[in-house]
């Protein structure tokens, strides 16, 4: 068989070699190129939940001690400890709109509202999505991307709290809040950041899959247990809807924060 030289002595042999070789090439660099470019979001993500974590700190100094409050988390009761809401920082039903790390908003702890969204999330509560309520918000919700804990507001002192509880991480509203997939940043009641690396998905398979979903604050609870713990076999369940399977000690349902 004869190849047909093509101009500067390149044969089409030469020419389809060289395409495949490129797209050899391109089908390594690439994920590479990905894999690069979520490490980098993920660091500014972790950015984003240190300053929150500084800013809770300061808040608290400010209140006694006393961290934001949740109409999401008045009472530990069924209908009321609702933890699957907490990446609400504003809804009409507080009363005077703003709730939660909304607080650190409101009241000038944190100037940019950026900082409750992180870059490597993919579904519909992005900033931008949200810019004008942040900007004119009337009567409306406002989602972030950063998930607050539920701690009735009996026991919401910081300096209180277990120094390993998880405070903040992504959101576990449903699935599509969750925005890194494989992990998450984590903050925790000593203010330190730490990357929780989802091993086997435990974490993942806790979420609810949509938001709504009937046992989400169950589920979202068991989310929180997994990121203290770092499994999710002991997770007593909530009073209203205990696990019948759990071998935690007795005192672990009784600590009124998931």
């Amino acid at each position: 068989m004869s190849y047909r030289r093509l101009a500067g002595g390149f044969t089409l042999l030469d020419l389809l070699v060289s395409i495949v070789v490129i797209g050899l090439l391109l089908a390594i660099v690439l994920p590479l190129l990905a894999q690069a470019s979520e490490a980098t979001k993920r660091v500014v993500c972790r950015s984003n939940v240190r300053q929150i974590g500084i800013t809770l700190a300061l808040y608290a100094e400010s209140h006694n001690g006393r961290l934001p409050q949740s109409i999401y988390a008045t009472e530990y009761q069924q209908g009321l400890f609702m933890p699957q809401e907490m990446l609400l920082v504003r809804t009409p039903e507080a009363l005077d709109g703003w709730d939660g790390l909304g607080r650190l908003f409101i009241e000038d702890y944190i100037a940019t509202p950026q900082s409750f969204y992180c870059p490597s999330h993919r579904a519909g509560h992005t900033f931008d999505a949200y810019e004008s309520a942040w900007i004119d918000p009337v009567d409306t919700e406002i989602v972030t991307n950063y998930h607050y804990r539920a701690i009735p507001s009996m026991a919401n002192y910081l300096y209180d709290l277990d120094p390993g509880m998880a405070l903040i991480a992504d959101g576990m509203r449903s699935i599509s809040d969750y925005n890194h997939k494989i992990g998450s940043n984590v903050l925790r009641a000593d203010l330190s950041v730490r990357w929780f690396e989802d091993t086997n998905s435990t974490l993942a398979s806790s979420i609810p899959l949509a938001v709504g979903d009937s046992n989400a604050d169950v589920n979202v609870a068991l989310a929180w247990w997994v990121l203290d713990t770092g499994e999710s076999n002991s997770f007593p369940g909530l009073p209203w809807s205990p696990n019948p399977n759990h071998n935690a000690p007795s005192g672990l349902s009784a600590r009124l924060a998931w």
